[in-house]
């Protein structure tokens, strides 16, 4: 096993190396794969994934340490994958198995010439990009553990071996990446909302990288129009109707990834491994689902997906100017588009008694942002009330931010179609965001039809005199501006890759983080 570090400190420049946007970067391909694969037929595999054979090869390496085995299509690439890919699949498996203890992917009957798991350097359908697919074929058995809880497929790995696209420098990126997907292969093969699968793997990658770096350019694409469910994708039409705008969805989306490990974890890769335990099946059938594993990941603090989800979108305000050190590790590192999209920005001096609607009102689990300058101070609490339809549980939450530390932070949670009220203490404050957090049915089930619908809502509000009260809502009755009274900063950065010590020192070092 070789550690990584020379790898992860080459320049960043690299990191899209046929231009400066994200979108003409590669990417993870797997959603495709998937996406194709359930189009075929919806009720389970299809009876061939003829074209999605294994890529050819001109010889292969194997590791002494891990059953792994890396293909190549060019015999000139033999010293690449030995030297270069094997090293880094080897610590991958390390950090994200016998580190994080995610499950080791099945044997694969065989295919690609044992039963180690095959990585294939290759141009084969990569796209520029890389994907993992399952081995699953006509005859097999397609739970490959079916003593178990899991519905678990063996897979298989294609990376791209065109340097231009993938160098070497982040090729650790992809691989960790990848990876984790055969490890979510492992434990439910057939968990349909694709957003689980790639938030989860960026988060992972993320987390294994420690560098921060091609990840923070994929945010915007996620939180341009907060609006949009965490149940959708770049391949669902309210999503892929914006084009390169969002392109990256649900790969931005490793905020939420990093949001569960983070605000409920210690950063280390295993809470977002329970989640995908909690949304495993023992059969083909999609329940529990990602929405069930929402509800239950949180605990007794965020029992259903609707806590879990209203506590996301505070966390998700956090970015970029707006990071206050007691969220997102590193936040204030983001660019400028990675703060949430708002609806628009208001004044303080000119909201008492405005209403205001959404224009693009959110789906389930979605967001509507306002932003509100703080242009002349006012003494008492901003007074916030949310009337929405009936179909629907509605949240809201307000950030003050004071510049001198953690956020004042008011929220509340309603039950269906109840009108919601907070109130924000303004004493301090200087800039204040506001999310209006559509939290779908108490019966939220992603596989149903109505899940793309959206529901709209008036906001309105006004000043309330300053009175003894600090018009701190039920779940800040301390006034302390963080749910439950905490108010406790954290430090900023990542966690670096060097194997387990790493990751050992990583937990550690957020075990601090607050676990509201």
């Amino acid at each position: 096993m070789v550690l990584l570090a020379v790898f992860l400190a080459l320049p960043t420049a690299n990191a899209a190396p046929r231009g400066d946007a994200l979108e003409d970067g590669p990417r993870c391909h797997t959603p495709e794969m998937l996406q194709r694969r359930w189009d075929q037929d919806p009720d389970g595999p299809p009876t061939s994934y003829a074209t999605y054979t294994r890529p050819d090869e001109a010889g292969y390496v194997d590791s002494e340490t891990y059953p792994l085995r890396i293909h190549y299509r060019r015999a000139e690439d033999a010293d690449r994958a030995l030297t270069v890919v094997l090293p880094i699949a080897e610590d991958v498996w390390h950090v994200e198995i016998e580190v994080m203890g995610w499950p080791q992917p099945p044997a694969d009957y065989g295919a690609g010439g044992n039963d180690s798991y095959d990585i294939y350097l290759t141009n084969d359908q990569t796209q520029g990009g890389a994907y993992t697919f399952t081995t699953y074929d006509t005859g097999i058995e397609p739970d490959a553990t079916p003593d178990d809880d899991l519905f678990s497929n063996s897979s298989w790995i294609a990376v791209d071996d065109d340097q231009s696209w993938i160098p070497d420098n982040i090729m650790p990126l992809f691989i960790s990446h990848e990876f984790n997907h055969a490890c979510q292969y492992t434990i439910d093969a057939n968990e349909y909302t694709l957003f689980v699968w790639e938030s989860t793997a960026e988060a992972i990658a993320e987390i294994y990288s420690g560098a921060n770096r091609q990840f923070k350019l994929e945010i915007p694409d996620f939180q341009v129009h907060p609006n949009l469910s965490i149940l959708f994708d770049a391949y669902t039409r309210q999503v892929s109707t914006y084009g390169n705008e969002t392109a990256y969805y649900e790969y931005g989306g490793w905020i939420f990834g990093a949001f569960i490990e983070q605000a409920l974890g210690t950063d280390d890769g295993t809470t977002l491994l329970q989640m995908w335990k909690d949304l495993a099946t023992g059969s083909r059938s999609d329940e529990p689902d990602f929405v069930d594993a929402l509800g239950l990941v949180g605990g007794a603090d965020f029992p259903d997906a609707g806590e879990l989800f209203l506590e996301f979108s505070e966390w998700r305000l956090m970015a970029a100017d707006f990071d206050d050190g007691a969220h997102y590790a590193g936040a204030s590192t983001w660019p400028a588009d990675a703060e949430a999209g708002s609806e628009a920005t208001l004044q303080l001096g000119a909201v008492d008694g405005t209403q205001v609607s959404p224009a693009n009102a959110p789906y389930y689990l979605g967001d509507s942002v306002w932003e509100i300058d703080v242009d002349s101070a006012i003494a008492g609490s901003l007074h916030l009330d949310v009337v929405g339809e009936e179909t629907t549980q509605w949240g809201i939450v307000a950030a003050g931010y004071t510049g001198t530390g953690p956020a004042v932070v008011s929220r509340a949670r309603g039950t269906d179609g109840a009108e919601v009220s907070t109130d924000l203490p303004l004493a301090g404050v200087t800039r204040i965001l506001v999310a209006v957090a559509n939290l779908g049915p108490s019966t939220l089930d992603p596989e149903d039809d109505n899940i793309k619908g959206q529901n709209t809502f008036t906001l309105s509000m006004s000043i309330v005199a300053p009175s003894g009260d600090t018009g701190g809502d039920s779940a800040n009755d301390d006034g302390s501006g963080e749910k439950g009274g905490c108010a406790c900063a954290t430090s900023a950065g990542g966690v670096g890759s060097t194997g387990g010590f790493a990751l050992l020192l990583a937990g550690l070092a957020w075990g601090a983080r607050r676990r509201r």
